[in-house]
């Protein structure tokens, strides 16, 4: 990670002129979005003291990127409402959820993470990164940091990753796009393109739908979603964050209408396939 790029970065936040801002920081793995957020955090342009949230702590498990994507929506929404959001975190050790953390609103927000940049996210930050590398050196950089530990998991997380993008088109979203590949790699650039630049840029990436949600706990709401294969999704597993934990919503598309260009996709509520959830008023990311 070079200088150059945490300076252009800390030179963004300082012409917010915010006080207490939100941060995204997105991009694939191996980008260097950690270190990135480290020398943001070393170098904030004010005497406030900012959080540092990585999303590593929130995913359950290799398969959880969606899921932490979600979580991660859902405590910033109730930061923004209630001025203090309470999250649980994950223990890779044991497999399981960990301890409980506060974020507050009365000091700046760093968010790096895969998955850290959707849609709903996106409304609740001042300033959203996309941080690209190239996909040889990003590979060979991540397997590195982790000693093997990523190694059997690369390619689905990678898989995941692929599909929120495609879904949340993250890049459209940024503020400021960054590119972290190494000096040392560049020559590879020609052999090994880089994904994730631009991801917006073909055809298939326009053709998106309405999902609407006709009942359930996402009664009333609407998303905007990309085809698959040039078609809408049958079913649709949606996460809420309860309680600092992600759940589970199931939904599947019962109807459909077309005005003008854009094709509207009913869902119905599936509460068969989807947790069960007990919604406190008290204490809920929902």
């Amino acid at each position: 990670m070079t200088a150059s790029l945490a300076g252009r970065l800390v030179a963004a936040v300082a012409r917010l002129g915010a006080l207490t801002p939100v941060v995204l920081i997105d991009g694939p793995s191996g980008a260097g979005k950690s270190t990135l957020a480290d020398a943001l955090l070393a170098r904030w342009p004010t005497d406030a003291s900012p959080q540092l949230l990585r999303l590593d702590e929130l995913y359950p498990g290799w398969d959880g990127l969606a899921a932490g994507s979600a979580q991660l929506a859902g405590l910033l929404a109730e930061l923004r409402r209630r001025g203090i959001a309470r999250w649980r975190g994950w223990d890779w050790a044991a497999g399981r959820p960990g301890g409980r953390h506060d974020l507050t609103a009365d000091r700046p927000l760093i968010v790096e993470g895969c998955g850290a940049l959707s849609r709903a996210s996106a409304r609740h930050a001042e300033l959203r990164v996309w941080l690209t590398a190239d996909d040889r050196a990003r590979k060979a950089r991540a397997l590195a940091r982790d000693r093997g530990a990523f190694d059997a998991h690369w390619q689905m997380w990678d898989e995941q990753f692929t599909a929120f993008v495609r879904a949340q088109h993250p890049l459209a979203l940024a503020d400021l796009v960054l590119d972290g590949t190494p000096e040392s790699a560049r020559p590879w650039l020609r052999a090994s393109p880089t994904r994730y630049i631009h991801d917006m840029s073909t055809a298939e990436s326009s053709k998106t739908y309405v999902t609407e949600f006709v009942d359930g706990p996402l009664q009333g709401t609407t998303e905007n979603r990309s085809y698959i294969e040039g078609d809408y999704e049958r079913e649709l597993d949606m996460y809420v964050a309860v309680e600092g934990l992600p759940s589970q919503l199931h939904y599947v598309a019962q109807s459909t209408r077309q005005i003008g260009d854009t094709l509207f996709v009913g869902y119905r509520f599936d509460s068969a396939d989807s947790d069960s959830i007990e919604v406190d008023d008290q204490d809920t990311n929902i």
